[in-house]
């Protein structure tokens, strides 16, 4: 589920911003108070939105409908005939005064989700409320508005997509120097596991500083994260999507001491259009860190206090005791994701050095390099060192940090 809101302009006439991946150009302006469709196209693992917007001219109602859904075929193939999937909502207001929302049927739905916001201005933040959660076999709603004026939209689960995964929906933001543009992907929105990691690499080389099924896996180098990728996307009938250099996609196949040597990264590759698991790019972490679309600029993720949404400062008087912490305790950002501040720092793609001056569409950071970076900040250091842009770097064999681990994502096909 992807909560993604519709911002309403300064007069009744409303517009979707933000939505070019969806139907293909800029901003797109309703006066009619029938609903218009966006239609989305799900095949392979694919993953869009169908949103539908809707005026009711005479108590001057929105509801904004944003569905995500990923429908999957066999493991590891591409859908020839894509299935196409229009959400449309109808509205019936009732003489009682009541309203009902009535919707088709979703391929891949296990339930639908209703919210509500009190005005236009909050329709860009994570303000939604909750109203009911539905099950799959639900398709209507009936409802007394508590106000002559509320803004709606609904969203359907499915259990197709990865689990803990949710949609960052691509777009512009400034890294400082630049514009960068971010294509579409999926994030894990939990800090990946020390028990996920074990099920997949077959150990935990957490130890000393906070062991547990749901504490984030550290003492993992950059290469530990690649080959994860891959196992994972492997035991998934995914395709993967680094190589090491002559040797293919399985880790059992690369060369005896691969991982030893930070030199050796410069031959791992990365396949940038498989539909496996990956590390994000720097820029798809820090885009991502500040809330995709709904971010509200906050310098931590998710907030302008780090008490809120990080574990820092064990060693310098913070928030944090001893060691990693369970993950998701925190508040999480605009986008629902968790720890992206704090706990343990997240290993991304990038080579270290300077970020890009120009603007850019999914850079990849630098072309030459030994040493990566990792983002977000620990449970041990600095408040400032959660900030959304801050960064540090090793080498890629590295796996004496007790403070770094790794988060997923996967693009969208």
């Amino acid at each position: 589920m992807c909560r993604i809101s519709s911002r309403a302009g300064h007069t009744v006439i409303s517009y979707i911003k933000d939505t070019a991946d969806a139907i293909g150009q800029g901003d797109e302006k309703e006066k009619r108070s029938q609903p218009y469709i966006f239609q989305s196209i799900l095949g392979g693992n694919m993953l869009k939105h169908t949103l539908v917007l809707i005026i009711l001219s005479l108590i001057v109602l929105l509801y904004s409908i944003d569905n995500s859904a990923i429908s999957k075929v066999s493991p590891g193939s591409q859908s020839d005939d894509p299935v196409k999937q229009t959400l449309t909502v109808q509205i019936t207001t009732l003489p009682s005064g009541q309203i009902r929302l009535s919707w088709n049927a979703m391929t891949g739905a296990t339930g639908y989700n209703i919210y509500q916001c009190n005005s236009a201005e909050n329709c860009s933040s994570p303000s939604w409320l909750l109203i009911v959660a539905l099950p799959s076999s639900s398709l209507s709603y009936q409802f007394t508005p508590t106000s002559s004026k509320r803004f709606y939209y609904v969203t359907y689960d499915s259990a197709l997509l990865p689990p803990h995964f949710v949609e960052v929906d691509g777009g512009t933001f400034n890294n400082g120097y630049a514009d960068m543009t971010i294509s579409s992907f999926i994030m894990d929105k939990y800090e990946m596991t020390q028990s996920s990691y074990q099920a997949v690499m077959g150990v935990n080389p957490a130890n000393s500083y906070g062991v547990g099924a749901n504490k984030p896996v550290y003492f993992v180098s950059w290469f530990n994260a690649i080959e994860f990728c891959n196992r994972r996307s492997m035991q998934e009938g995914l395709n993967p999507c680094y190589t090491y250099y002559g040797c293919g996609t399985n880790p059992d196949n690369w060369p005896s001491g691969w991982n030893t040597n930070d030199n050796n990264q410069s031959n791992i590759e990365c396949n940038w259009i498989a539909n496996g698991y990956r590390l994000p790019t720097a820029m798809e972490w820090i885009f991502a860190a500040r809330g995709g679309n709904l971010s509200h600029d906050y310098p931590f993720s998710g907030s302008d206090n780090a008490d809120d949404v990080a574990w820092w400062g064990y060693y310098v008087g913070g928030d944090s005791d001893f060691g990693c912490h369970d993950i998701g305790l925190k508040t999480p950002n605009e986008l629902g994701i968790y720890d992206m501040s704090g706990n343990v720092y997240e290993w991304v793609w990038d080579l270290y050095g300077d970020y890009p001056t120009t603007p850019q569409t999914n850079p990849h950071g630098p072309e030459t390099g030994v040493i990566h970076e990792f983002h977000g900040g620990c449970w041990g250091w600095f408040s400032d060192w959660c900030n959304v842009f801050y960064r540090r770097y090793n080498g890629a064999s590295d796996t004496t940090m007790q403070g770094v681990g790794i988060r997923l994502v996967r693009n969208l096909q």
